[in-house]
C-alpha cells in the first residue's frame, strides 16, 4: 500500500517538472536531533544527535515563487536512552545509549518563497515522506537486556521497514548568480507510521546474577519517530529556454 502511495505522488508531480521552464539541482546536509515517542515510558530519553545528507531536485518557474521538489536522502532517526541502576551492594551506575535507525527517505512536497532578493530570500516548504530502514544498532544492545529488557529488541518482526511521515519547516536562500546559489534550511521530520512494535511478552531472568529471579514482563512497544534537521546546502539552476 505505502509502495503504490508513493508511485501515485511521482505519477501526481511529474506534470508538473516536465511543464517547467528548467530545473534547480542540490545537495545538503548538516546535523539531526532525533526523538521518539513511545506509549511506555523506560528510562529517560535524550535526543540523538547525528547527521544527514540529501540530493534534491526543484522545478523552475516564470516568477519561481512557488515550486514544487522532490529529493532522497540518508537519516539517521532514534533517540538515546538513559537508565539507572543499582546492583546488589547499592552502588549506582548510570547507563545512555543511543537507539539508532539508518532510512533512506524520498520526500515530494511544494515550496513558496517570499519577495525575489538578490540577497537573501525567505521561504517554507511542506511535503510527504516515504522512508526505508537500510540498518539500525539493536544488535549492539542485546546483551543489556539478559536482565533489564528496556531496549527495543532486535527481531525484523518487530522493525518496521517501510514508514511514512511528513516534512515542513523553512530556510533562506542566498543567490551567488543567476545560476548558482546556496541556503540554510531548518525542518521538521514527524512520522505517522511506527518505527518499531513489539507485542508485551515474558523472559526468563534466572541466569541473572542479582536481583529477582522470577520471570520479567516486557511491556509492549510501540515507538515513532521525530527528527529536527538543520541543512546547508549549494543549489545550480538548469534553465530550459523556448525558441519559436
Amino acid at each position: 500500500m505505502k509502495h503504490i502511495f508513493l508511485f501515485s505522488l511521482l505519477l501526481f508531480f511529474s506534470p508538473f517538472f516536465a511543464q517547467a521552464q528548467g530545473a534547480a539541482y542540490s545537495i545538503k546536509g548538516g546535523p539531526s536531533i532525533g526523538m521518539q515517542k513511545w506509549d511506555s515510558q523506560i528510562g529517560r530519553r535524550n535526543p540523538l544527535l547525528s547527521y544527514h545528507i540529501i540530493a534534491a531536485v526543484e522545478e523552475v518557474t516564470e516568477d519561481n515563487r512557488h515550486t514544487i521538489f522532490a529529493q532522497l536522502g540518508y537519516h539517521a532517526r532514534g533517540t538515546s536512552l538513559k537508565t539507572t541502576f543499582l546492583n546488589t551492594n547499592g552502588s549506582r551506575f548510570d547507563q545512555d545509549l543511543k537507539i539508532q535507525f539508518n532510512n533512506i527517505a524520498l520526500s515530494l512536497g511544494a515550496k513558496k518563497r517570499f519577495g525575489n532578493s538578490d540577497r537573501m530570500i525567505p521561504y517554507y516548504l511542506l511535503g510527504v515522506r516515504g522512508e526505508y530502514t537500510v540498518s539500525n544498532n539493536l544488535n549492539d544492545l542485546q546483551k543489556y537486556n539478559d536482565c533489564f529488557p528496556i531496549y527495543p529488541i532486535d527481531n525484523k518482526q518487530f522493525i518496521k521497514k517501510f514508514n511514512y511521515g511528513a516534512i515542513f519547516g523553512g530556510g533562506f536562500e542566498f543567490p551567488f548568480s543567476e545560476l548558482y546559489g546556496g541556503f540554510v534550511e531548518f525542518t521538521i521530520n514527524p512520522d505517522f507510521s511506527r518505527q518499531y512494535e513489539q507485542p508485551a511478552f515474558s523472559v526468563s531472568a534466572a541466569s541473572c546474577s542479582f536481583g529477582s529471579t522470577e520471570p520479567r514482563t516486557v511491556p509492549q512497544r510501540r515507538i515513532k519517530n521525530l527528527t529536527f534537521e538543520i541543512s546547508v546546502g549549494f543549489k545550480f539552476l538548469n534553465k530550459v529556454e523556448y525558441i519559436d
